[in-house]
C-alpha cells in the first residue's frame, strides 16, 4: 500500500512540473511590464499603456515605400474576426471564431493549430429568409 502512494505521488509531482513548465512558456510578467520598449507584440494593445505602436528604427520615411509583404497566411475562415495577433518569440498568434493558431512570423509557417468544433449544434432562428444566431451579431443572408 505504502508503495502504491510513493509511486501515485512521484506520478502526481511529474505532472505538476509538466503544467508548471507549460505554463511558463510563454510571455513573464516582467517581459508583459515591459512591452512598451520591445519589439514583441505581447498584449492585444501591444502594452499596458495601449500605445499601439513600435519604434522600429528600420523603417523610415526614405523605406517605408519598399516594404512589401513577407509572407500571407490565409486561416480558411470566411467569418469575420478582429483579435489583435500576438507576437512572442519569433512565433504569431491569430484567433478566429472556431480556431487558434501559431504561425512562424517570418515565414508564415504553421507551427501548430487547434480547431474548436462546438459539442452541439449552435442555435439558430430563421425569420424572414434571415439567419438569426443569438451567438453571432452579424446578420447571414
Amino acid at each position: 500500500m505504502r508503495y502504491d502512494i510513493v509511486l501515485l505521488s512521484l506520478f502526481m509531482s511529474s505532472i505538476v512540473l509538466q503544467c508548471q513548465a507549460d505554463a511558463e512558456s510563454g510571455p513573464t510578467q516582467i517581459e508583459l511590464s515591459a512591452a512598451s520598449e520591445s519589439v514583441e507584440w505581447l498584449l492585444a494593445n501591444h502594452d499596458y499603456a495601449g500605445q499601439r505602436f513600435v519604434d522600429l528604427k528600420q523603417i523610415n520615411r526614405d523605406n517605408a515605400a519598399q516594404l512589401r509583404p513577407v509572407c500571407i497566411y490565409q486561416a480558411g475562415d470566411m467569418r469575420i474576426f478582429q483579435p489583435n495577433p500576438l507576437v512572442y518569440k519569433g512565433a504569431m498568434y491569430l484567433t478566429t471564431v472556431t480556431s487558434t493558431i501559431a504561425v512562424d512570423a517570418a515565414t508564415c509557417a504553421v507551427r501548430w493549430r487547434y480547431d474548436w468544433q462546438p459539442k452541439a449544434k449552435e442555435a439558430e432562428l430563421k425569420i424572414a429568409n434571415v439567419v438569426c444566431n443569438p451567438y453571432r451579431p452579424e446578420v447571414q443572408r
